[in-house]
């Protein structure tokens, strides 16, 4: 009979079989097959999503069932579009079926993928996770002596939805932020298993404009609404102005302006907690710590060369998310960017004795500043011009740039500087002298001047996500919110 494609069918392409008249279907719905190959043409065998029709020939045959390919399915069960081999056998057309699968899949290895992610925080251990999910065997490298220790976990927990973006006056930066602020939920709820209402602290942030601000209070005005137009029916409430009148109840005569914003704030210490149980429940991911890596070897194949010239691999694919490491990997393997600056700022877990805010604030565009109640007496602190631990271009440091840093801040004196800042632009609000926890990260981003300067690139984020050589894949997600999607994203490329 003629070969028919079905009008729906994916992806088909067609390789010949070792008669004239064999032949092999392959629908693929992604760019490889995937899945172990059986021994034996009656064995059935898990392909992931892929779709196999095979040579057939009345009783014999190999057909997608079920996420499971099985030998000697009846005709009629048989698409009608596979084509047919003629005076081969039942059974030989089984073998032969298998035969062709394995050739495509690379001869008779195994298909799975072997996938290396360089840099154990939140953007790597989610592409590690997706990967997994996607049935491949993963190798996470991480240099500190556990997972999840860094930028992740310390931070203000909000996911940006472009709101703090004033300065970007092309508004790539927000609708970047708008469209991955509202995959956020589904994709961590995807990848952990967990409903993402779990890790939710707030669903709404004030902000409020600091009278020193870079952006006029009309310019202010007409950023929120625009921003608040690109979350139409994404979200549950809408974008308001604070009346006037009720700003002096709420704020020192430092703040002339705030508004109410549907943006979502995350509790990070629990979200990095699921993300290392997720990351536990695969018996496909190793993870390597206390491995600092130099570079990935350019090759079709590439290996992960260690700082002590040690080395792993090789592997279908390396995933560079080393975070303030990445720049200088990327470089060192041949794949270099250029632009990036690194930050380091500092935060603090604190007792509020008294003036809890009702919702997080963030103070915008001049001085920054991140106050977010955490439950009934601790609150979230960190005050820019104070918390800020340094700025550089130099990126040959690496990681050890921020870890030399660390060790010197004043972080004592830091914190007294924010709270008094706190606390003269939040009515009535008293923190303790004391902090409970001092946290600090590393801040990777495009722009050779900080955020004190108008011009700044620091005030978008339009330069981030993945960039790909062969089988090197490097990401930058900018900021928290850009992670889980990104992670999905990156699976799927491979």
């Amino acid at each position: 009979m003629p070969f028919e494609q079905p009008a729906s069918s994916p992806n088909v392409s067609t390789t010949a079989g070792p008669t004239s008249e064999a032949g092999l279907l392959v629908f693929k719905r992604h760019t490889e097959l995937r899945g172990r190959i059986a021994d034996s043409a009656t064995e059935s065998m898990s392909i992931g999503r892929s779709y196999v029709i095979c040579p057939n020939r009345k009783s014999a045959g190999i057909q997608f069932r079920n996420r499971a390919i099985v030998a000697g399915q009846a005709k009629e069960a048989v698409p009608r579009y596979i084509k047919p081999l003629g005076s081969v056998s039942p059974w030989m057309a089984s073998v032969v079926a298998v035969t062709r699968i394995r050739k495509v899949c690379f001869g008779a290895a195994s298909m799975t993928k072997e996938v290396a992610v360089i840099g154990g925080g939140l953007q790597g251990v989610l592409a590690a996770i997706a990967c997994a999910k996607r049935g491949f065997n993963v190798a996470l490298f991480e240099r500190d002596p556990s997972i999840l220790q860094g930028a992740s976990r310390n931070n203000e927990g909000k996911v940006h939805r472009g709101f703090t973006y004033g300065l970007d006056d092309t508004g790539k930066t927000q609708a970047l932020m708008a469209q991955y602020g509202s995959a956020f939920g589904k994709a961590v709820a995807d990848l952990l298993d967990l409903p993402a209402d779990s890790f939710i602290v707030a669903r709404e942030v004030v902000y409020a404009r600091h009278r020193d601000s870079l952006i006029s209070e009309a310019g202010t005005a007409r950023h929120f609404e625009m921003v608040a137009q690109l979350q139409e029916d994404q979200v549950p409430s809408a974008m308001r102005p604070l009346p006037k009148h009720e700003l002096p109840r709420r704020f020192g005569g430092k703040v002339d302006s705030a508004y109410v914003v549907p943006e979502e704030t995350i509790d990070v210490e629990k979200l990095c907690i699921a993300a290392a149980e997720a990351l536990g429940r695969f018996a496909t991911i190793r993870a390597h710590t206390a491995v600092d890596v130099s570079h990935i070897t350019p090759d079709a194949t590439p290996s992960v060369i260690t700082s002590s010239g040690g080395s792993f691999g090789t592997f279908h694919a390396v995933i560079n998310c080393a975070w303030d490491g990445l720049p200088e990997i990327d470089r060192r393997s041949e794949f270099a960017s250029f632009g990036y600056c690194l930050r380091a700022k500092a935060g603090f877990i604190t007792n509020v004795e008294a003036g809890m805010p009702d919702r997080p604030i963030t103070f915008c565009f001049g001085p920054f500043g991140d106050i977010v109640p955490l439950d009934r007496n601790s609150a979230y602190i960190s005050w820019y011009p104070s918390c800020l631990m340094g700025f550089t271009t130099d990126l040959a440091p690496g990681s050890g740039w921020f870890a030399s840093l660390r060790s010197r801040f004043d972080f004592g004196g830091a914190y007294d500087n924010a709270v008094q800042a706190f606390e003269s632009l939040c009515r009535g609000l008293r923190l303790s002298r004391r902090y409970e926890k001092a946290l600090a990260g590393a801040i990777l981003a495009i722009g050779s001047t900080d955020i004190d300067d108008r011009e700044s690139k620091l005030h978008e984020r339009t330069r981030i996500g993945i960039r790909r050589r062969g089988a090197l894949l490097s990401v930058n997600p900018g900021k928290l919110t850009m992670t889980p999607r990104l992670a999905m994203e990156l699976a799927e490329q491979l």
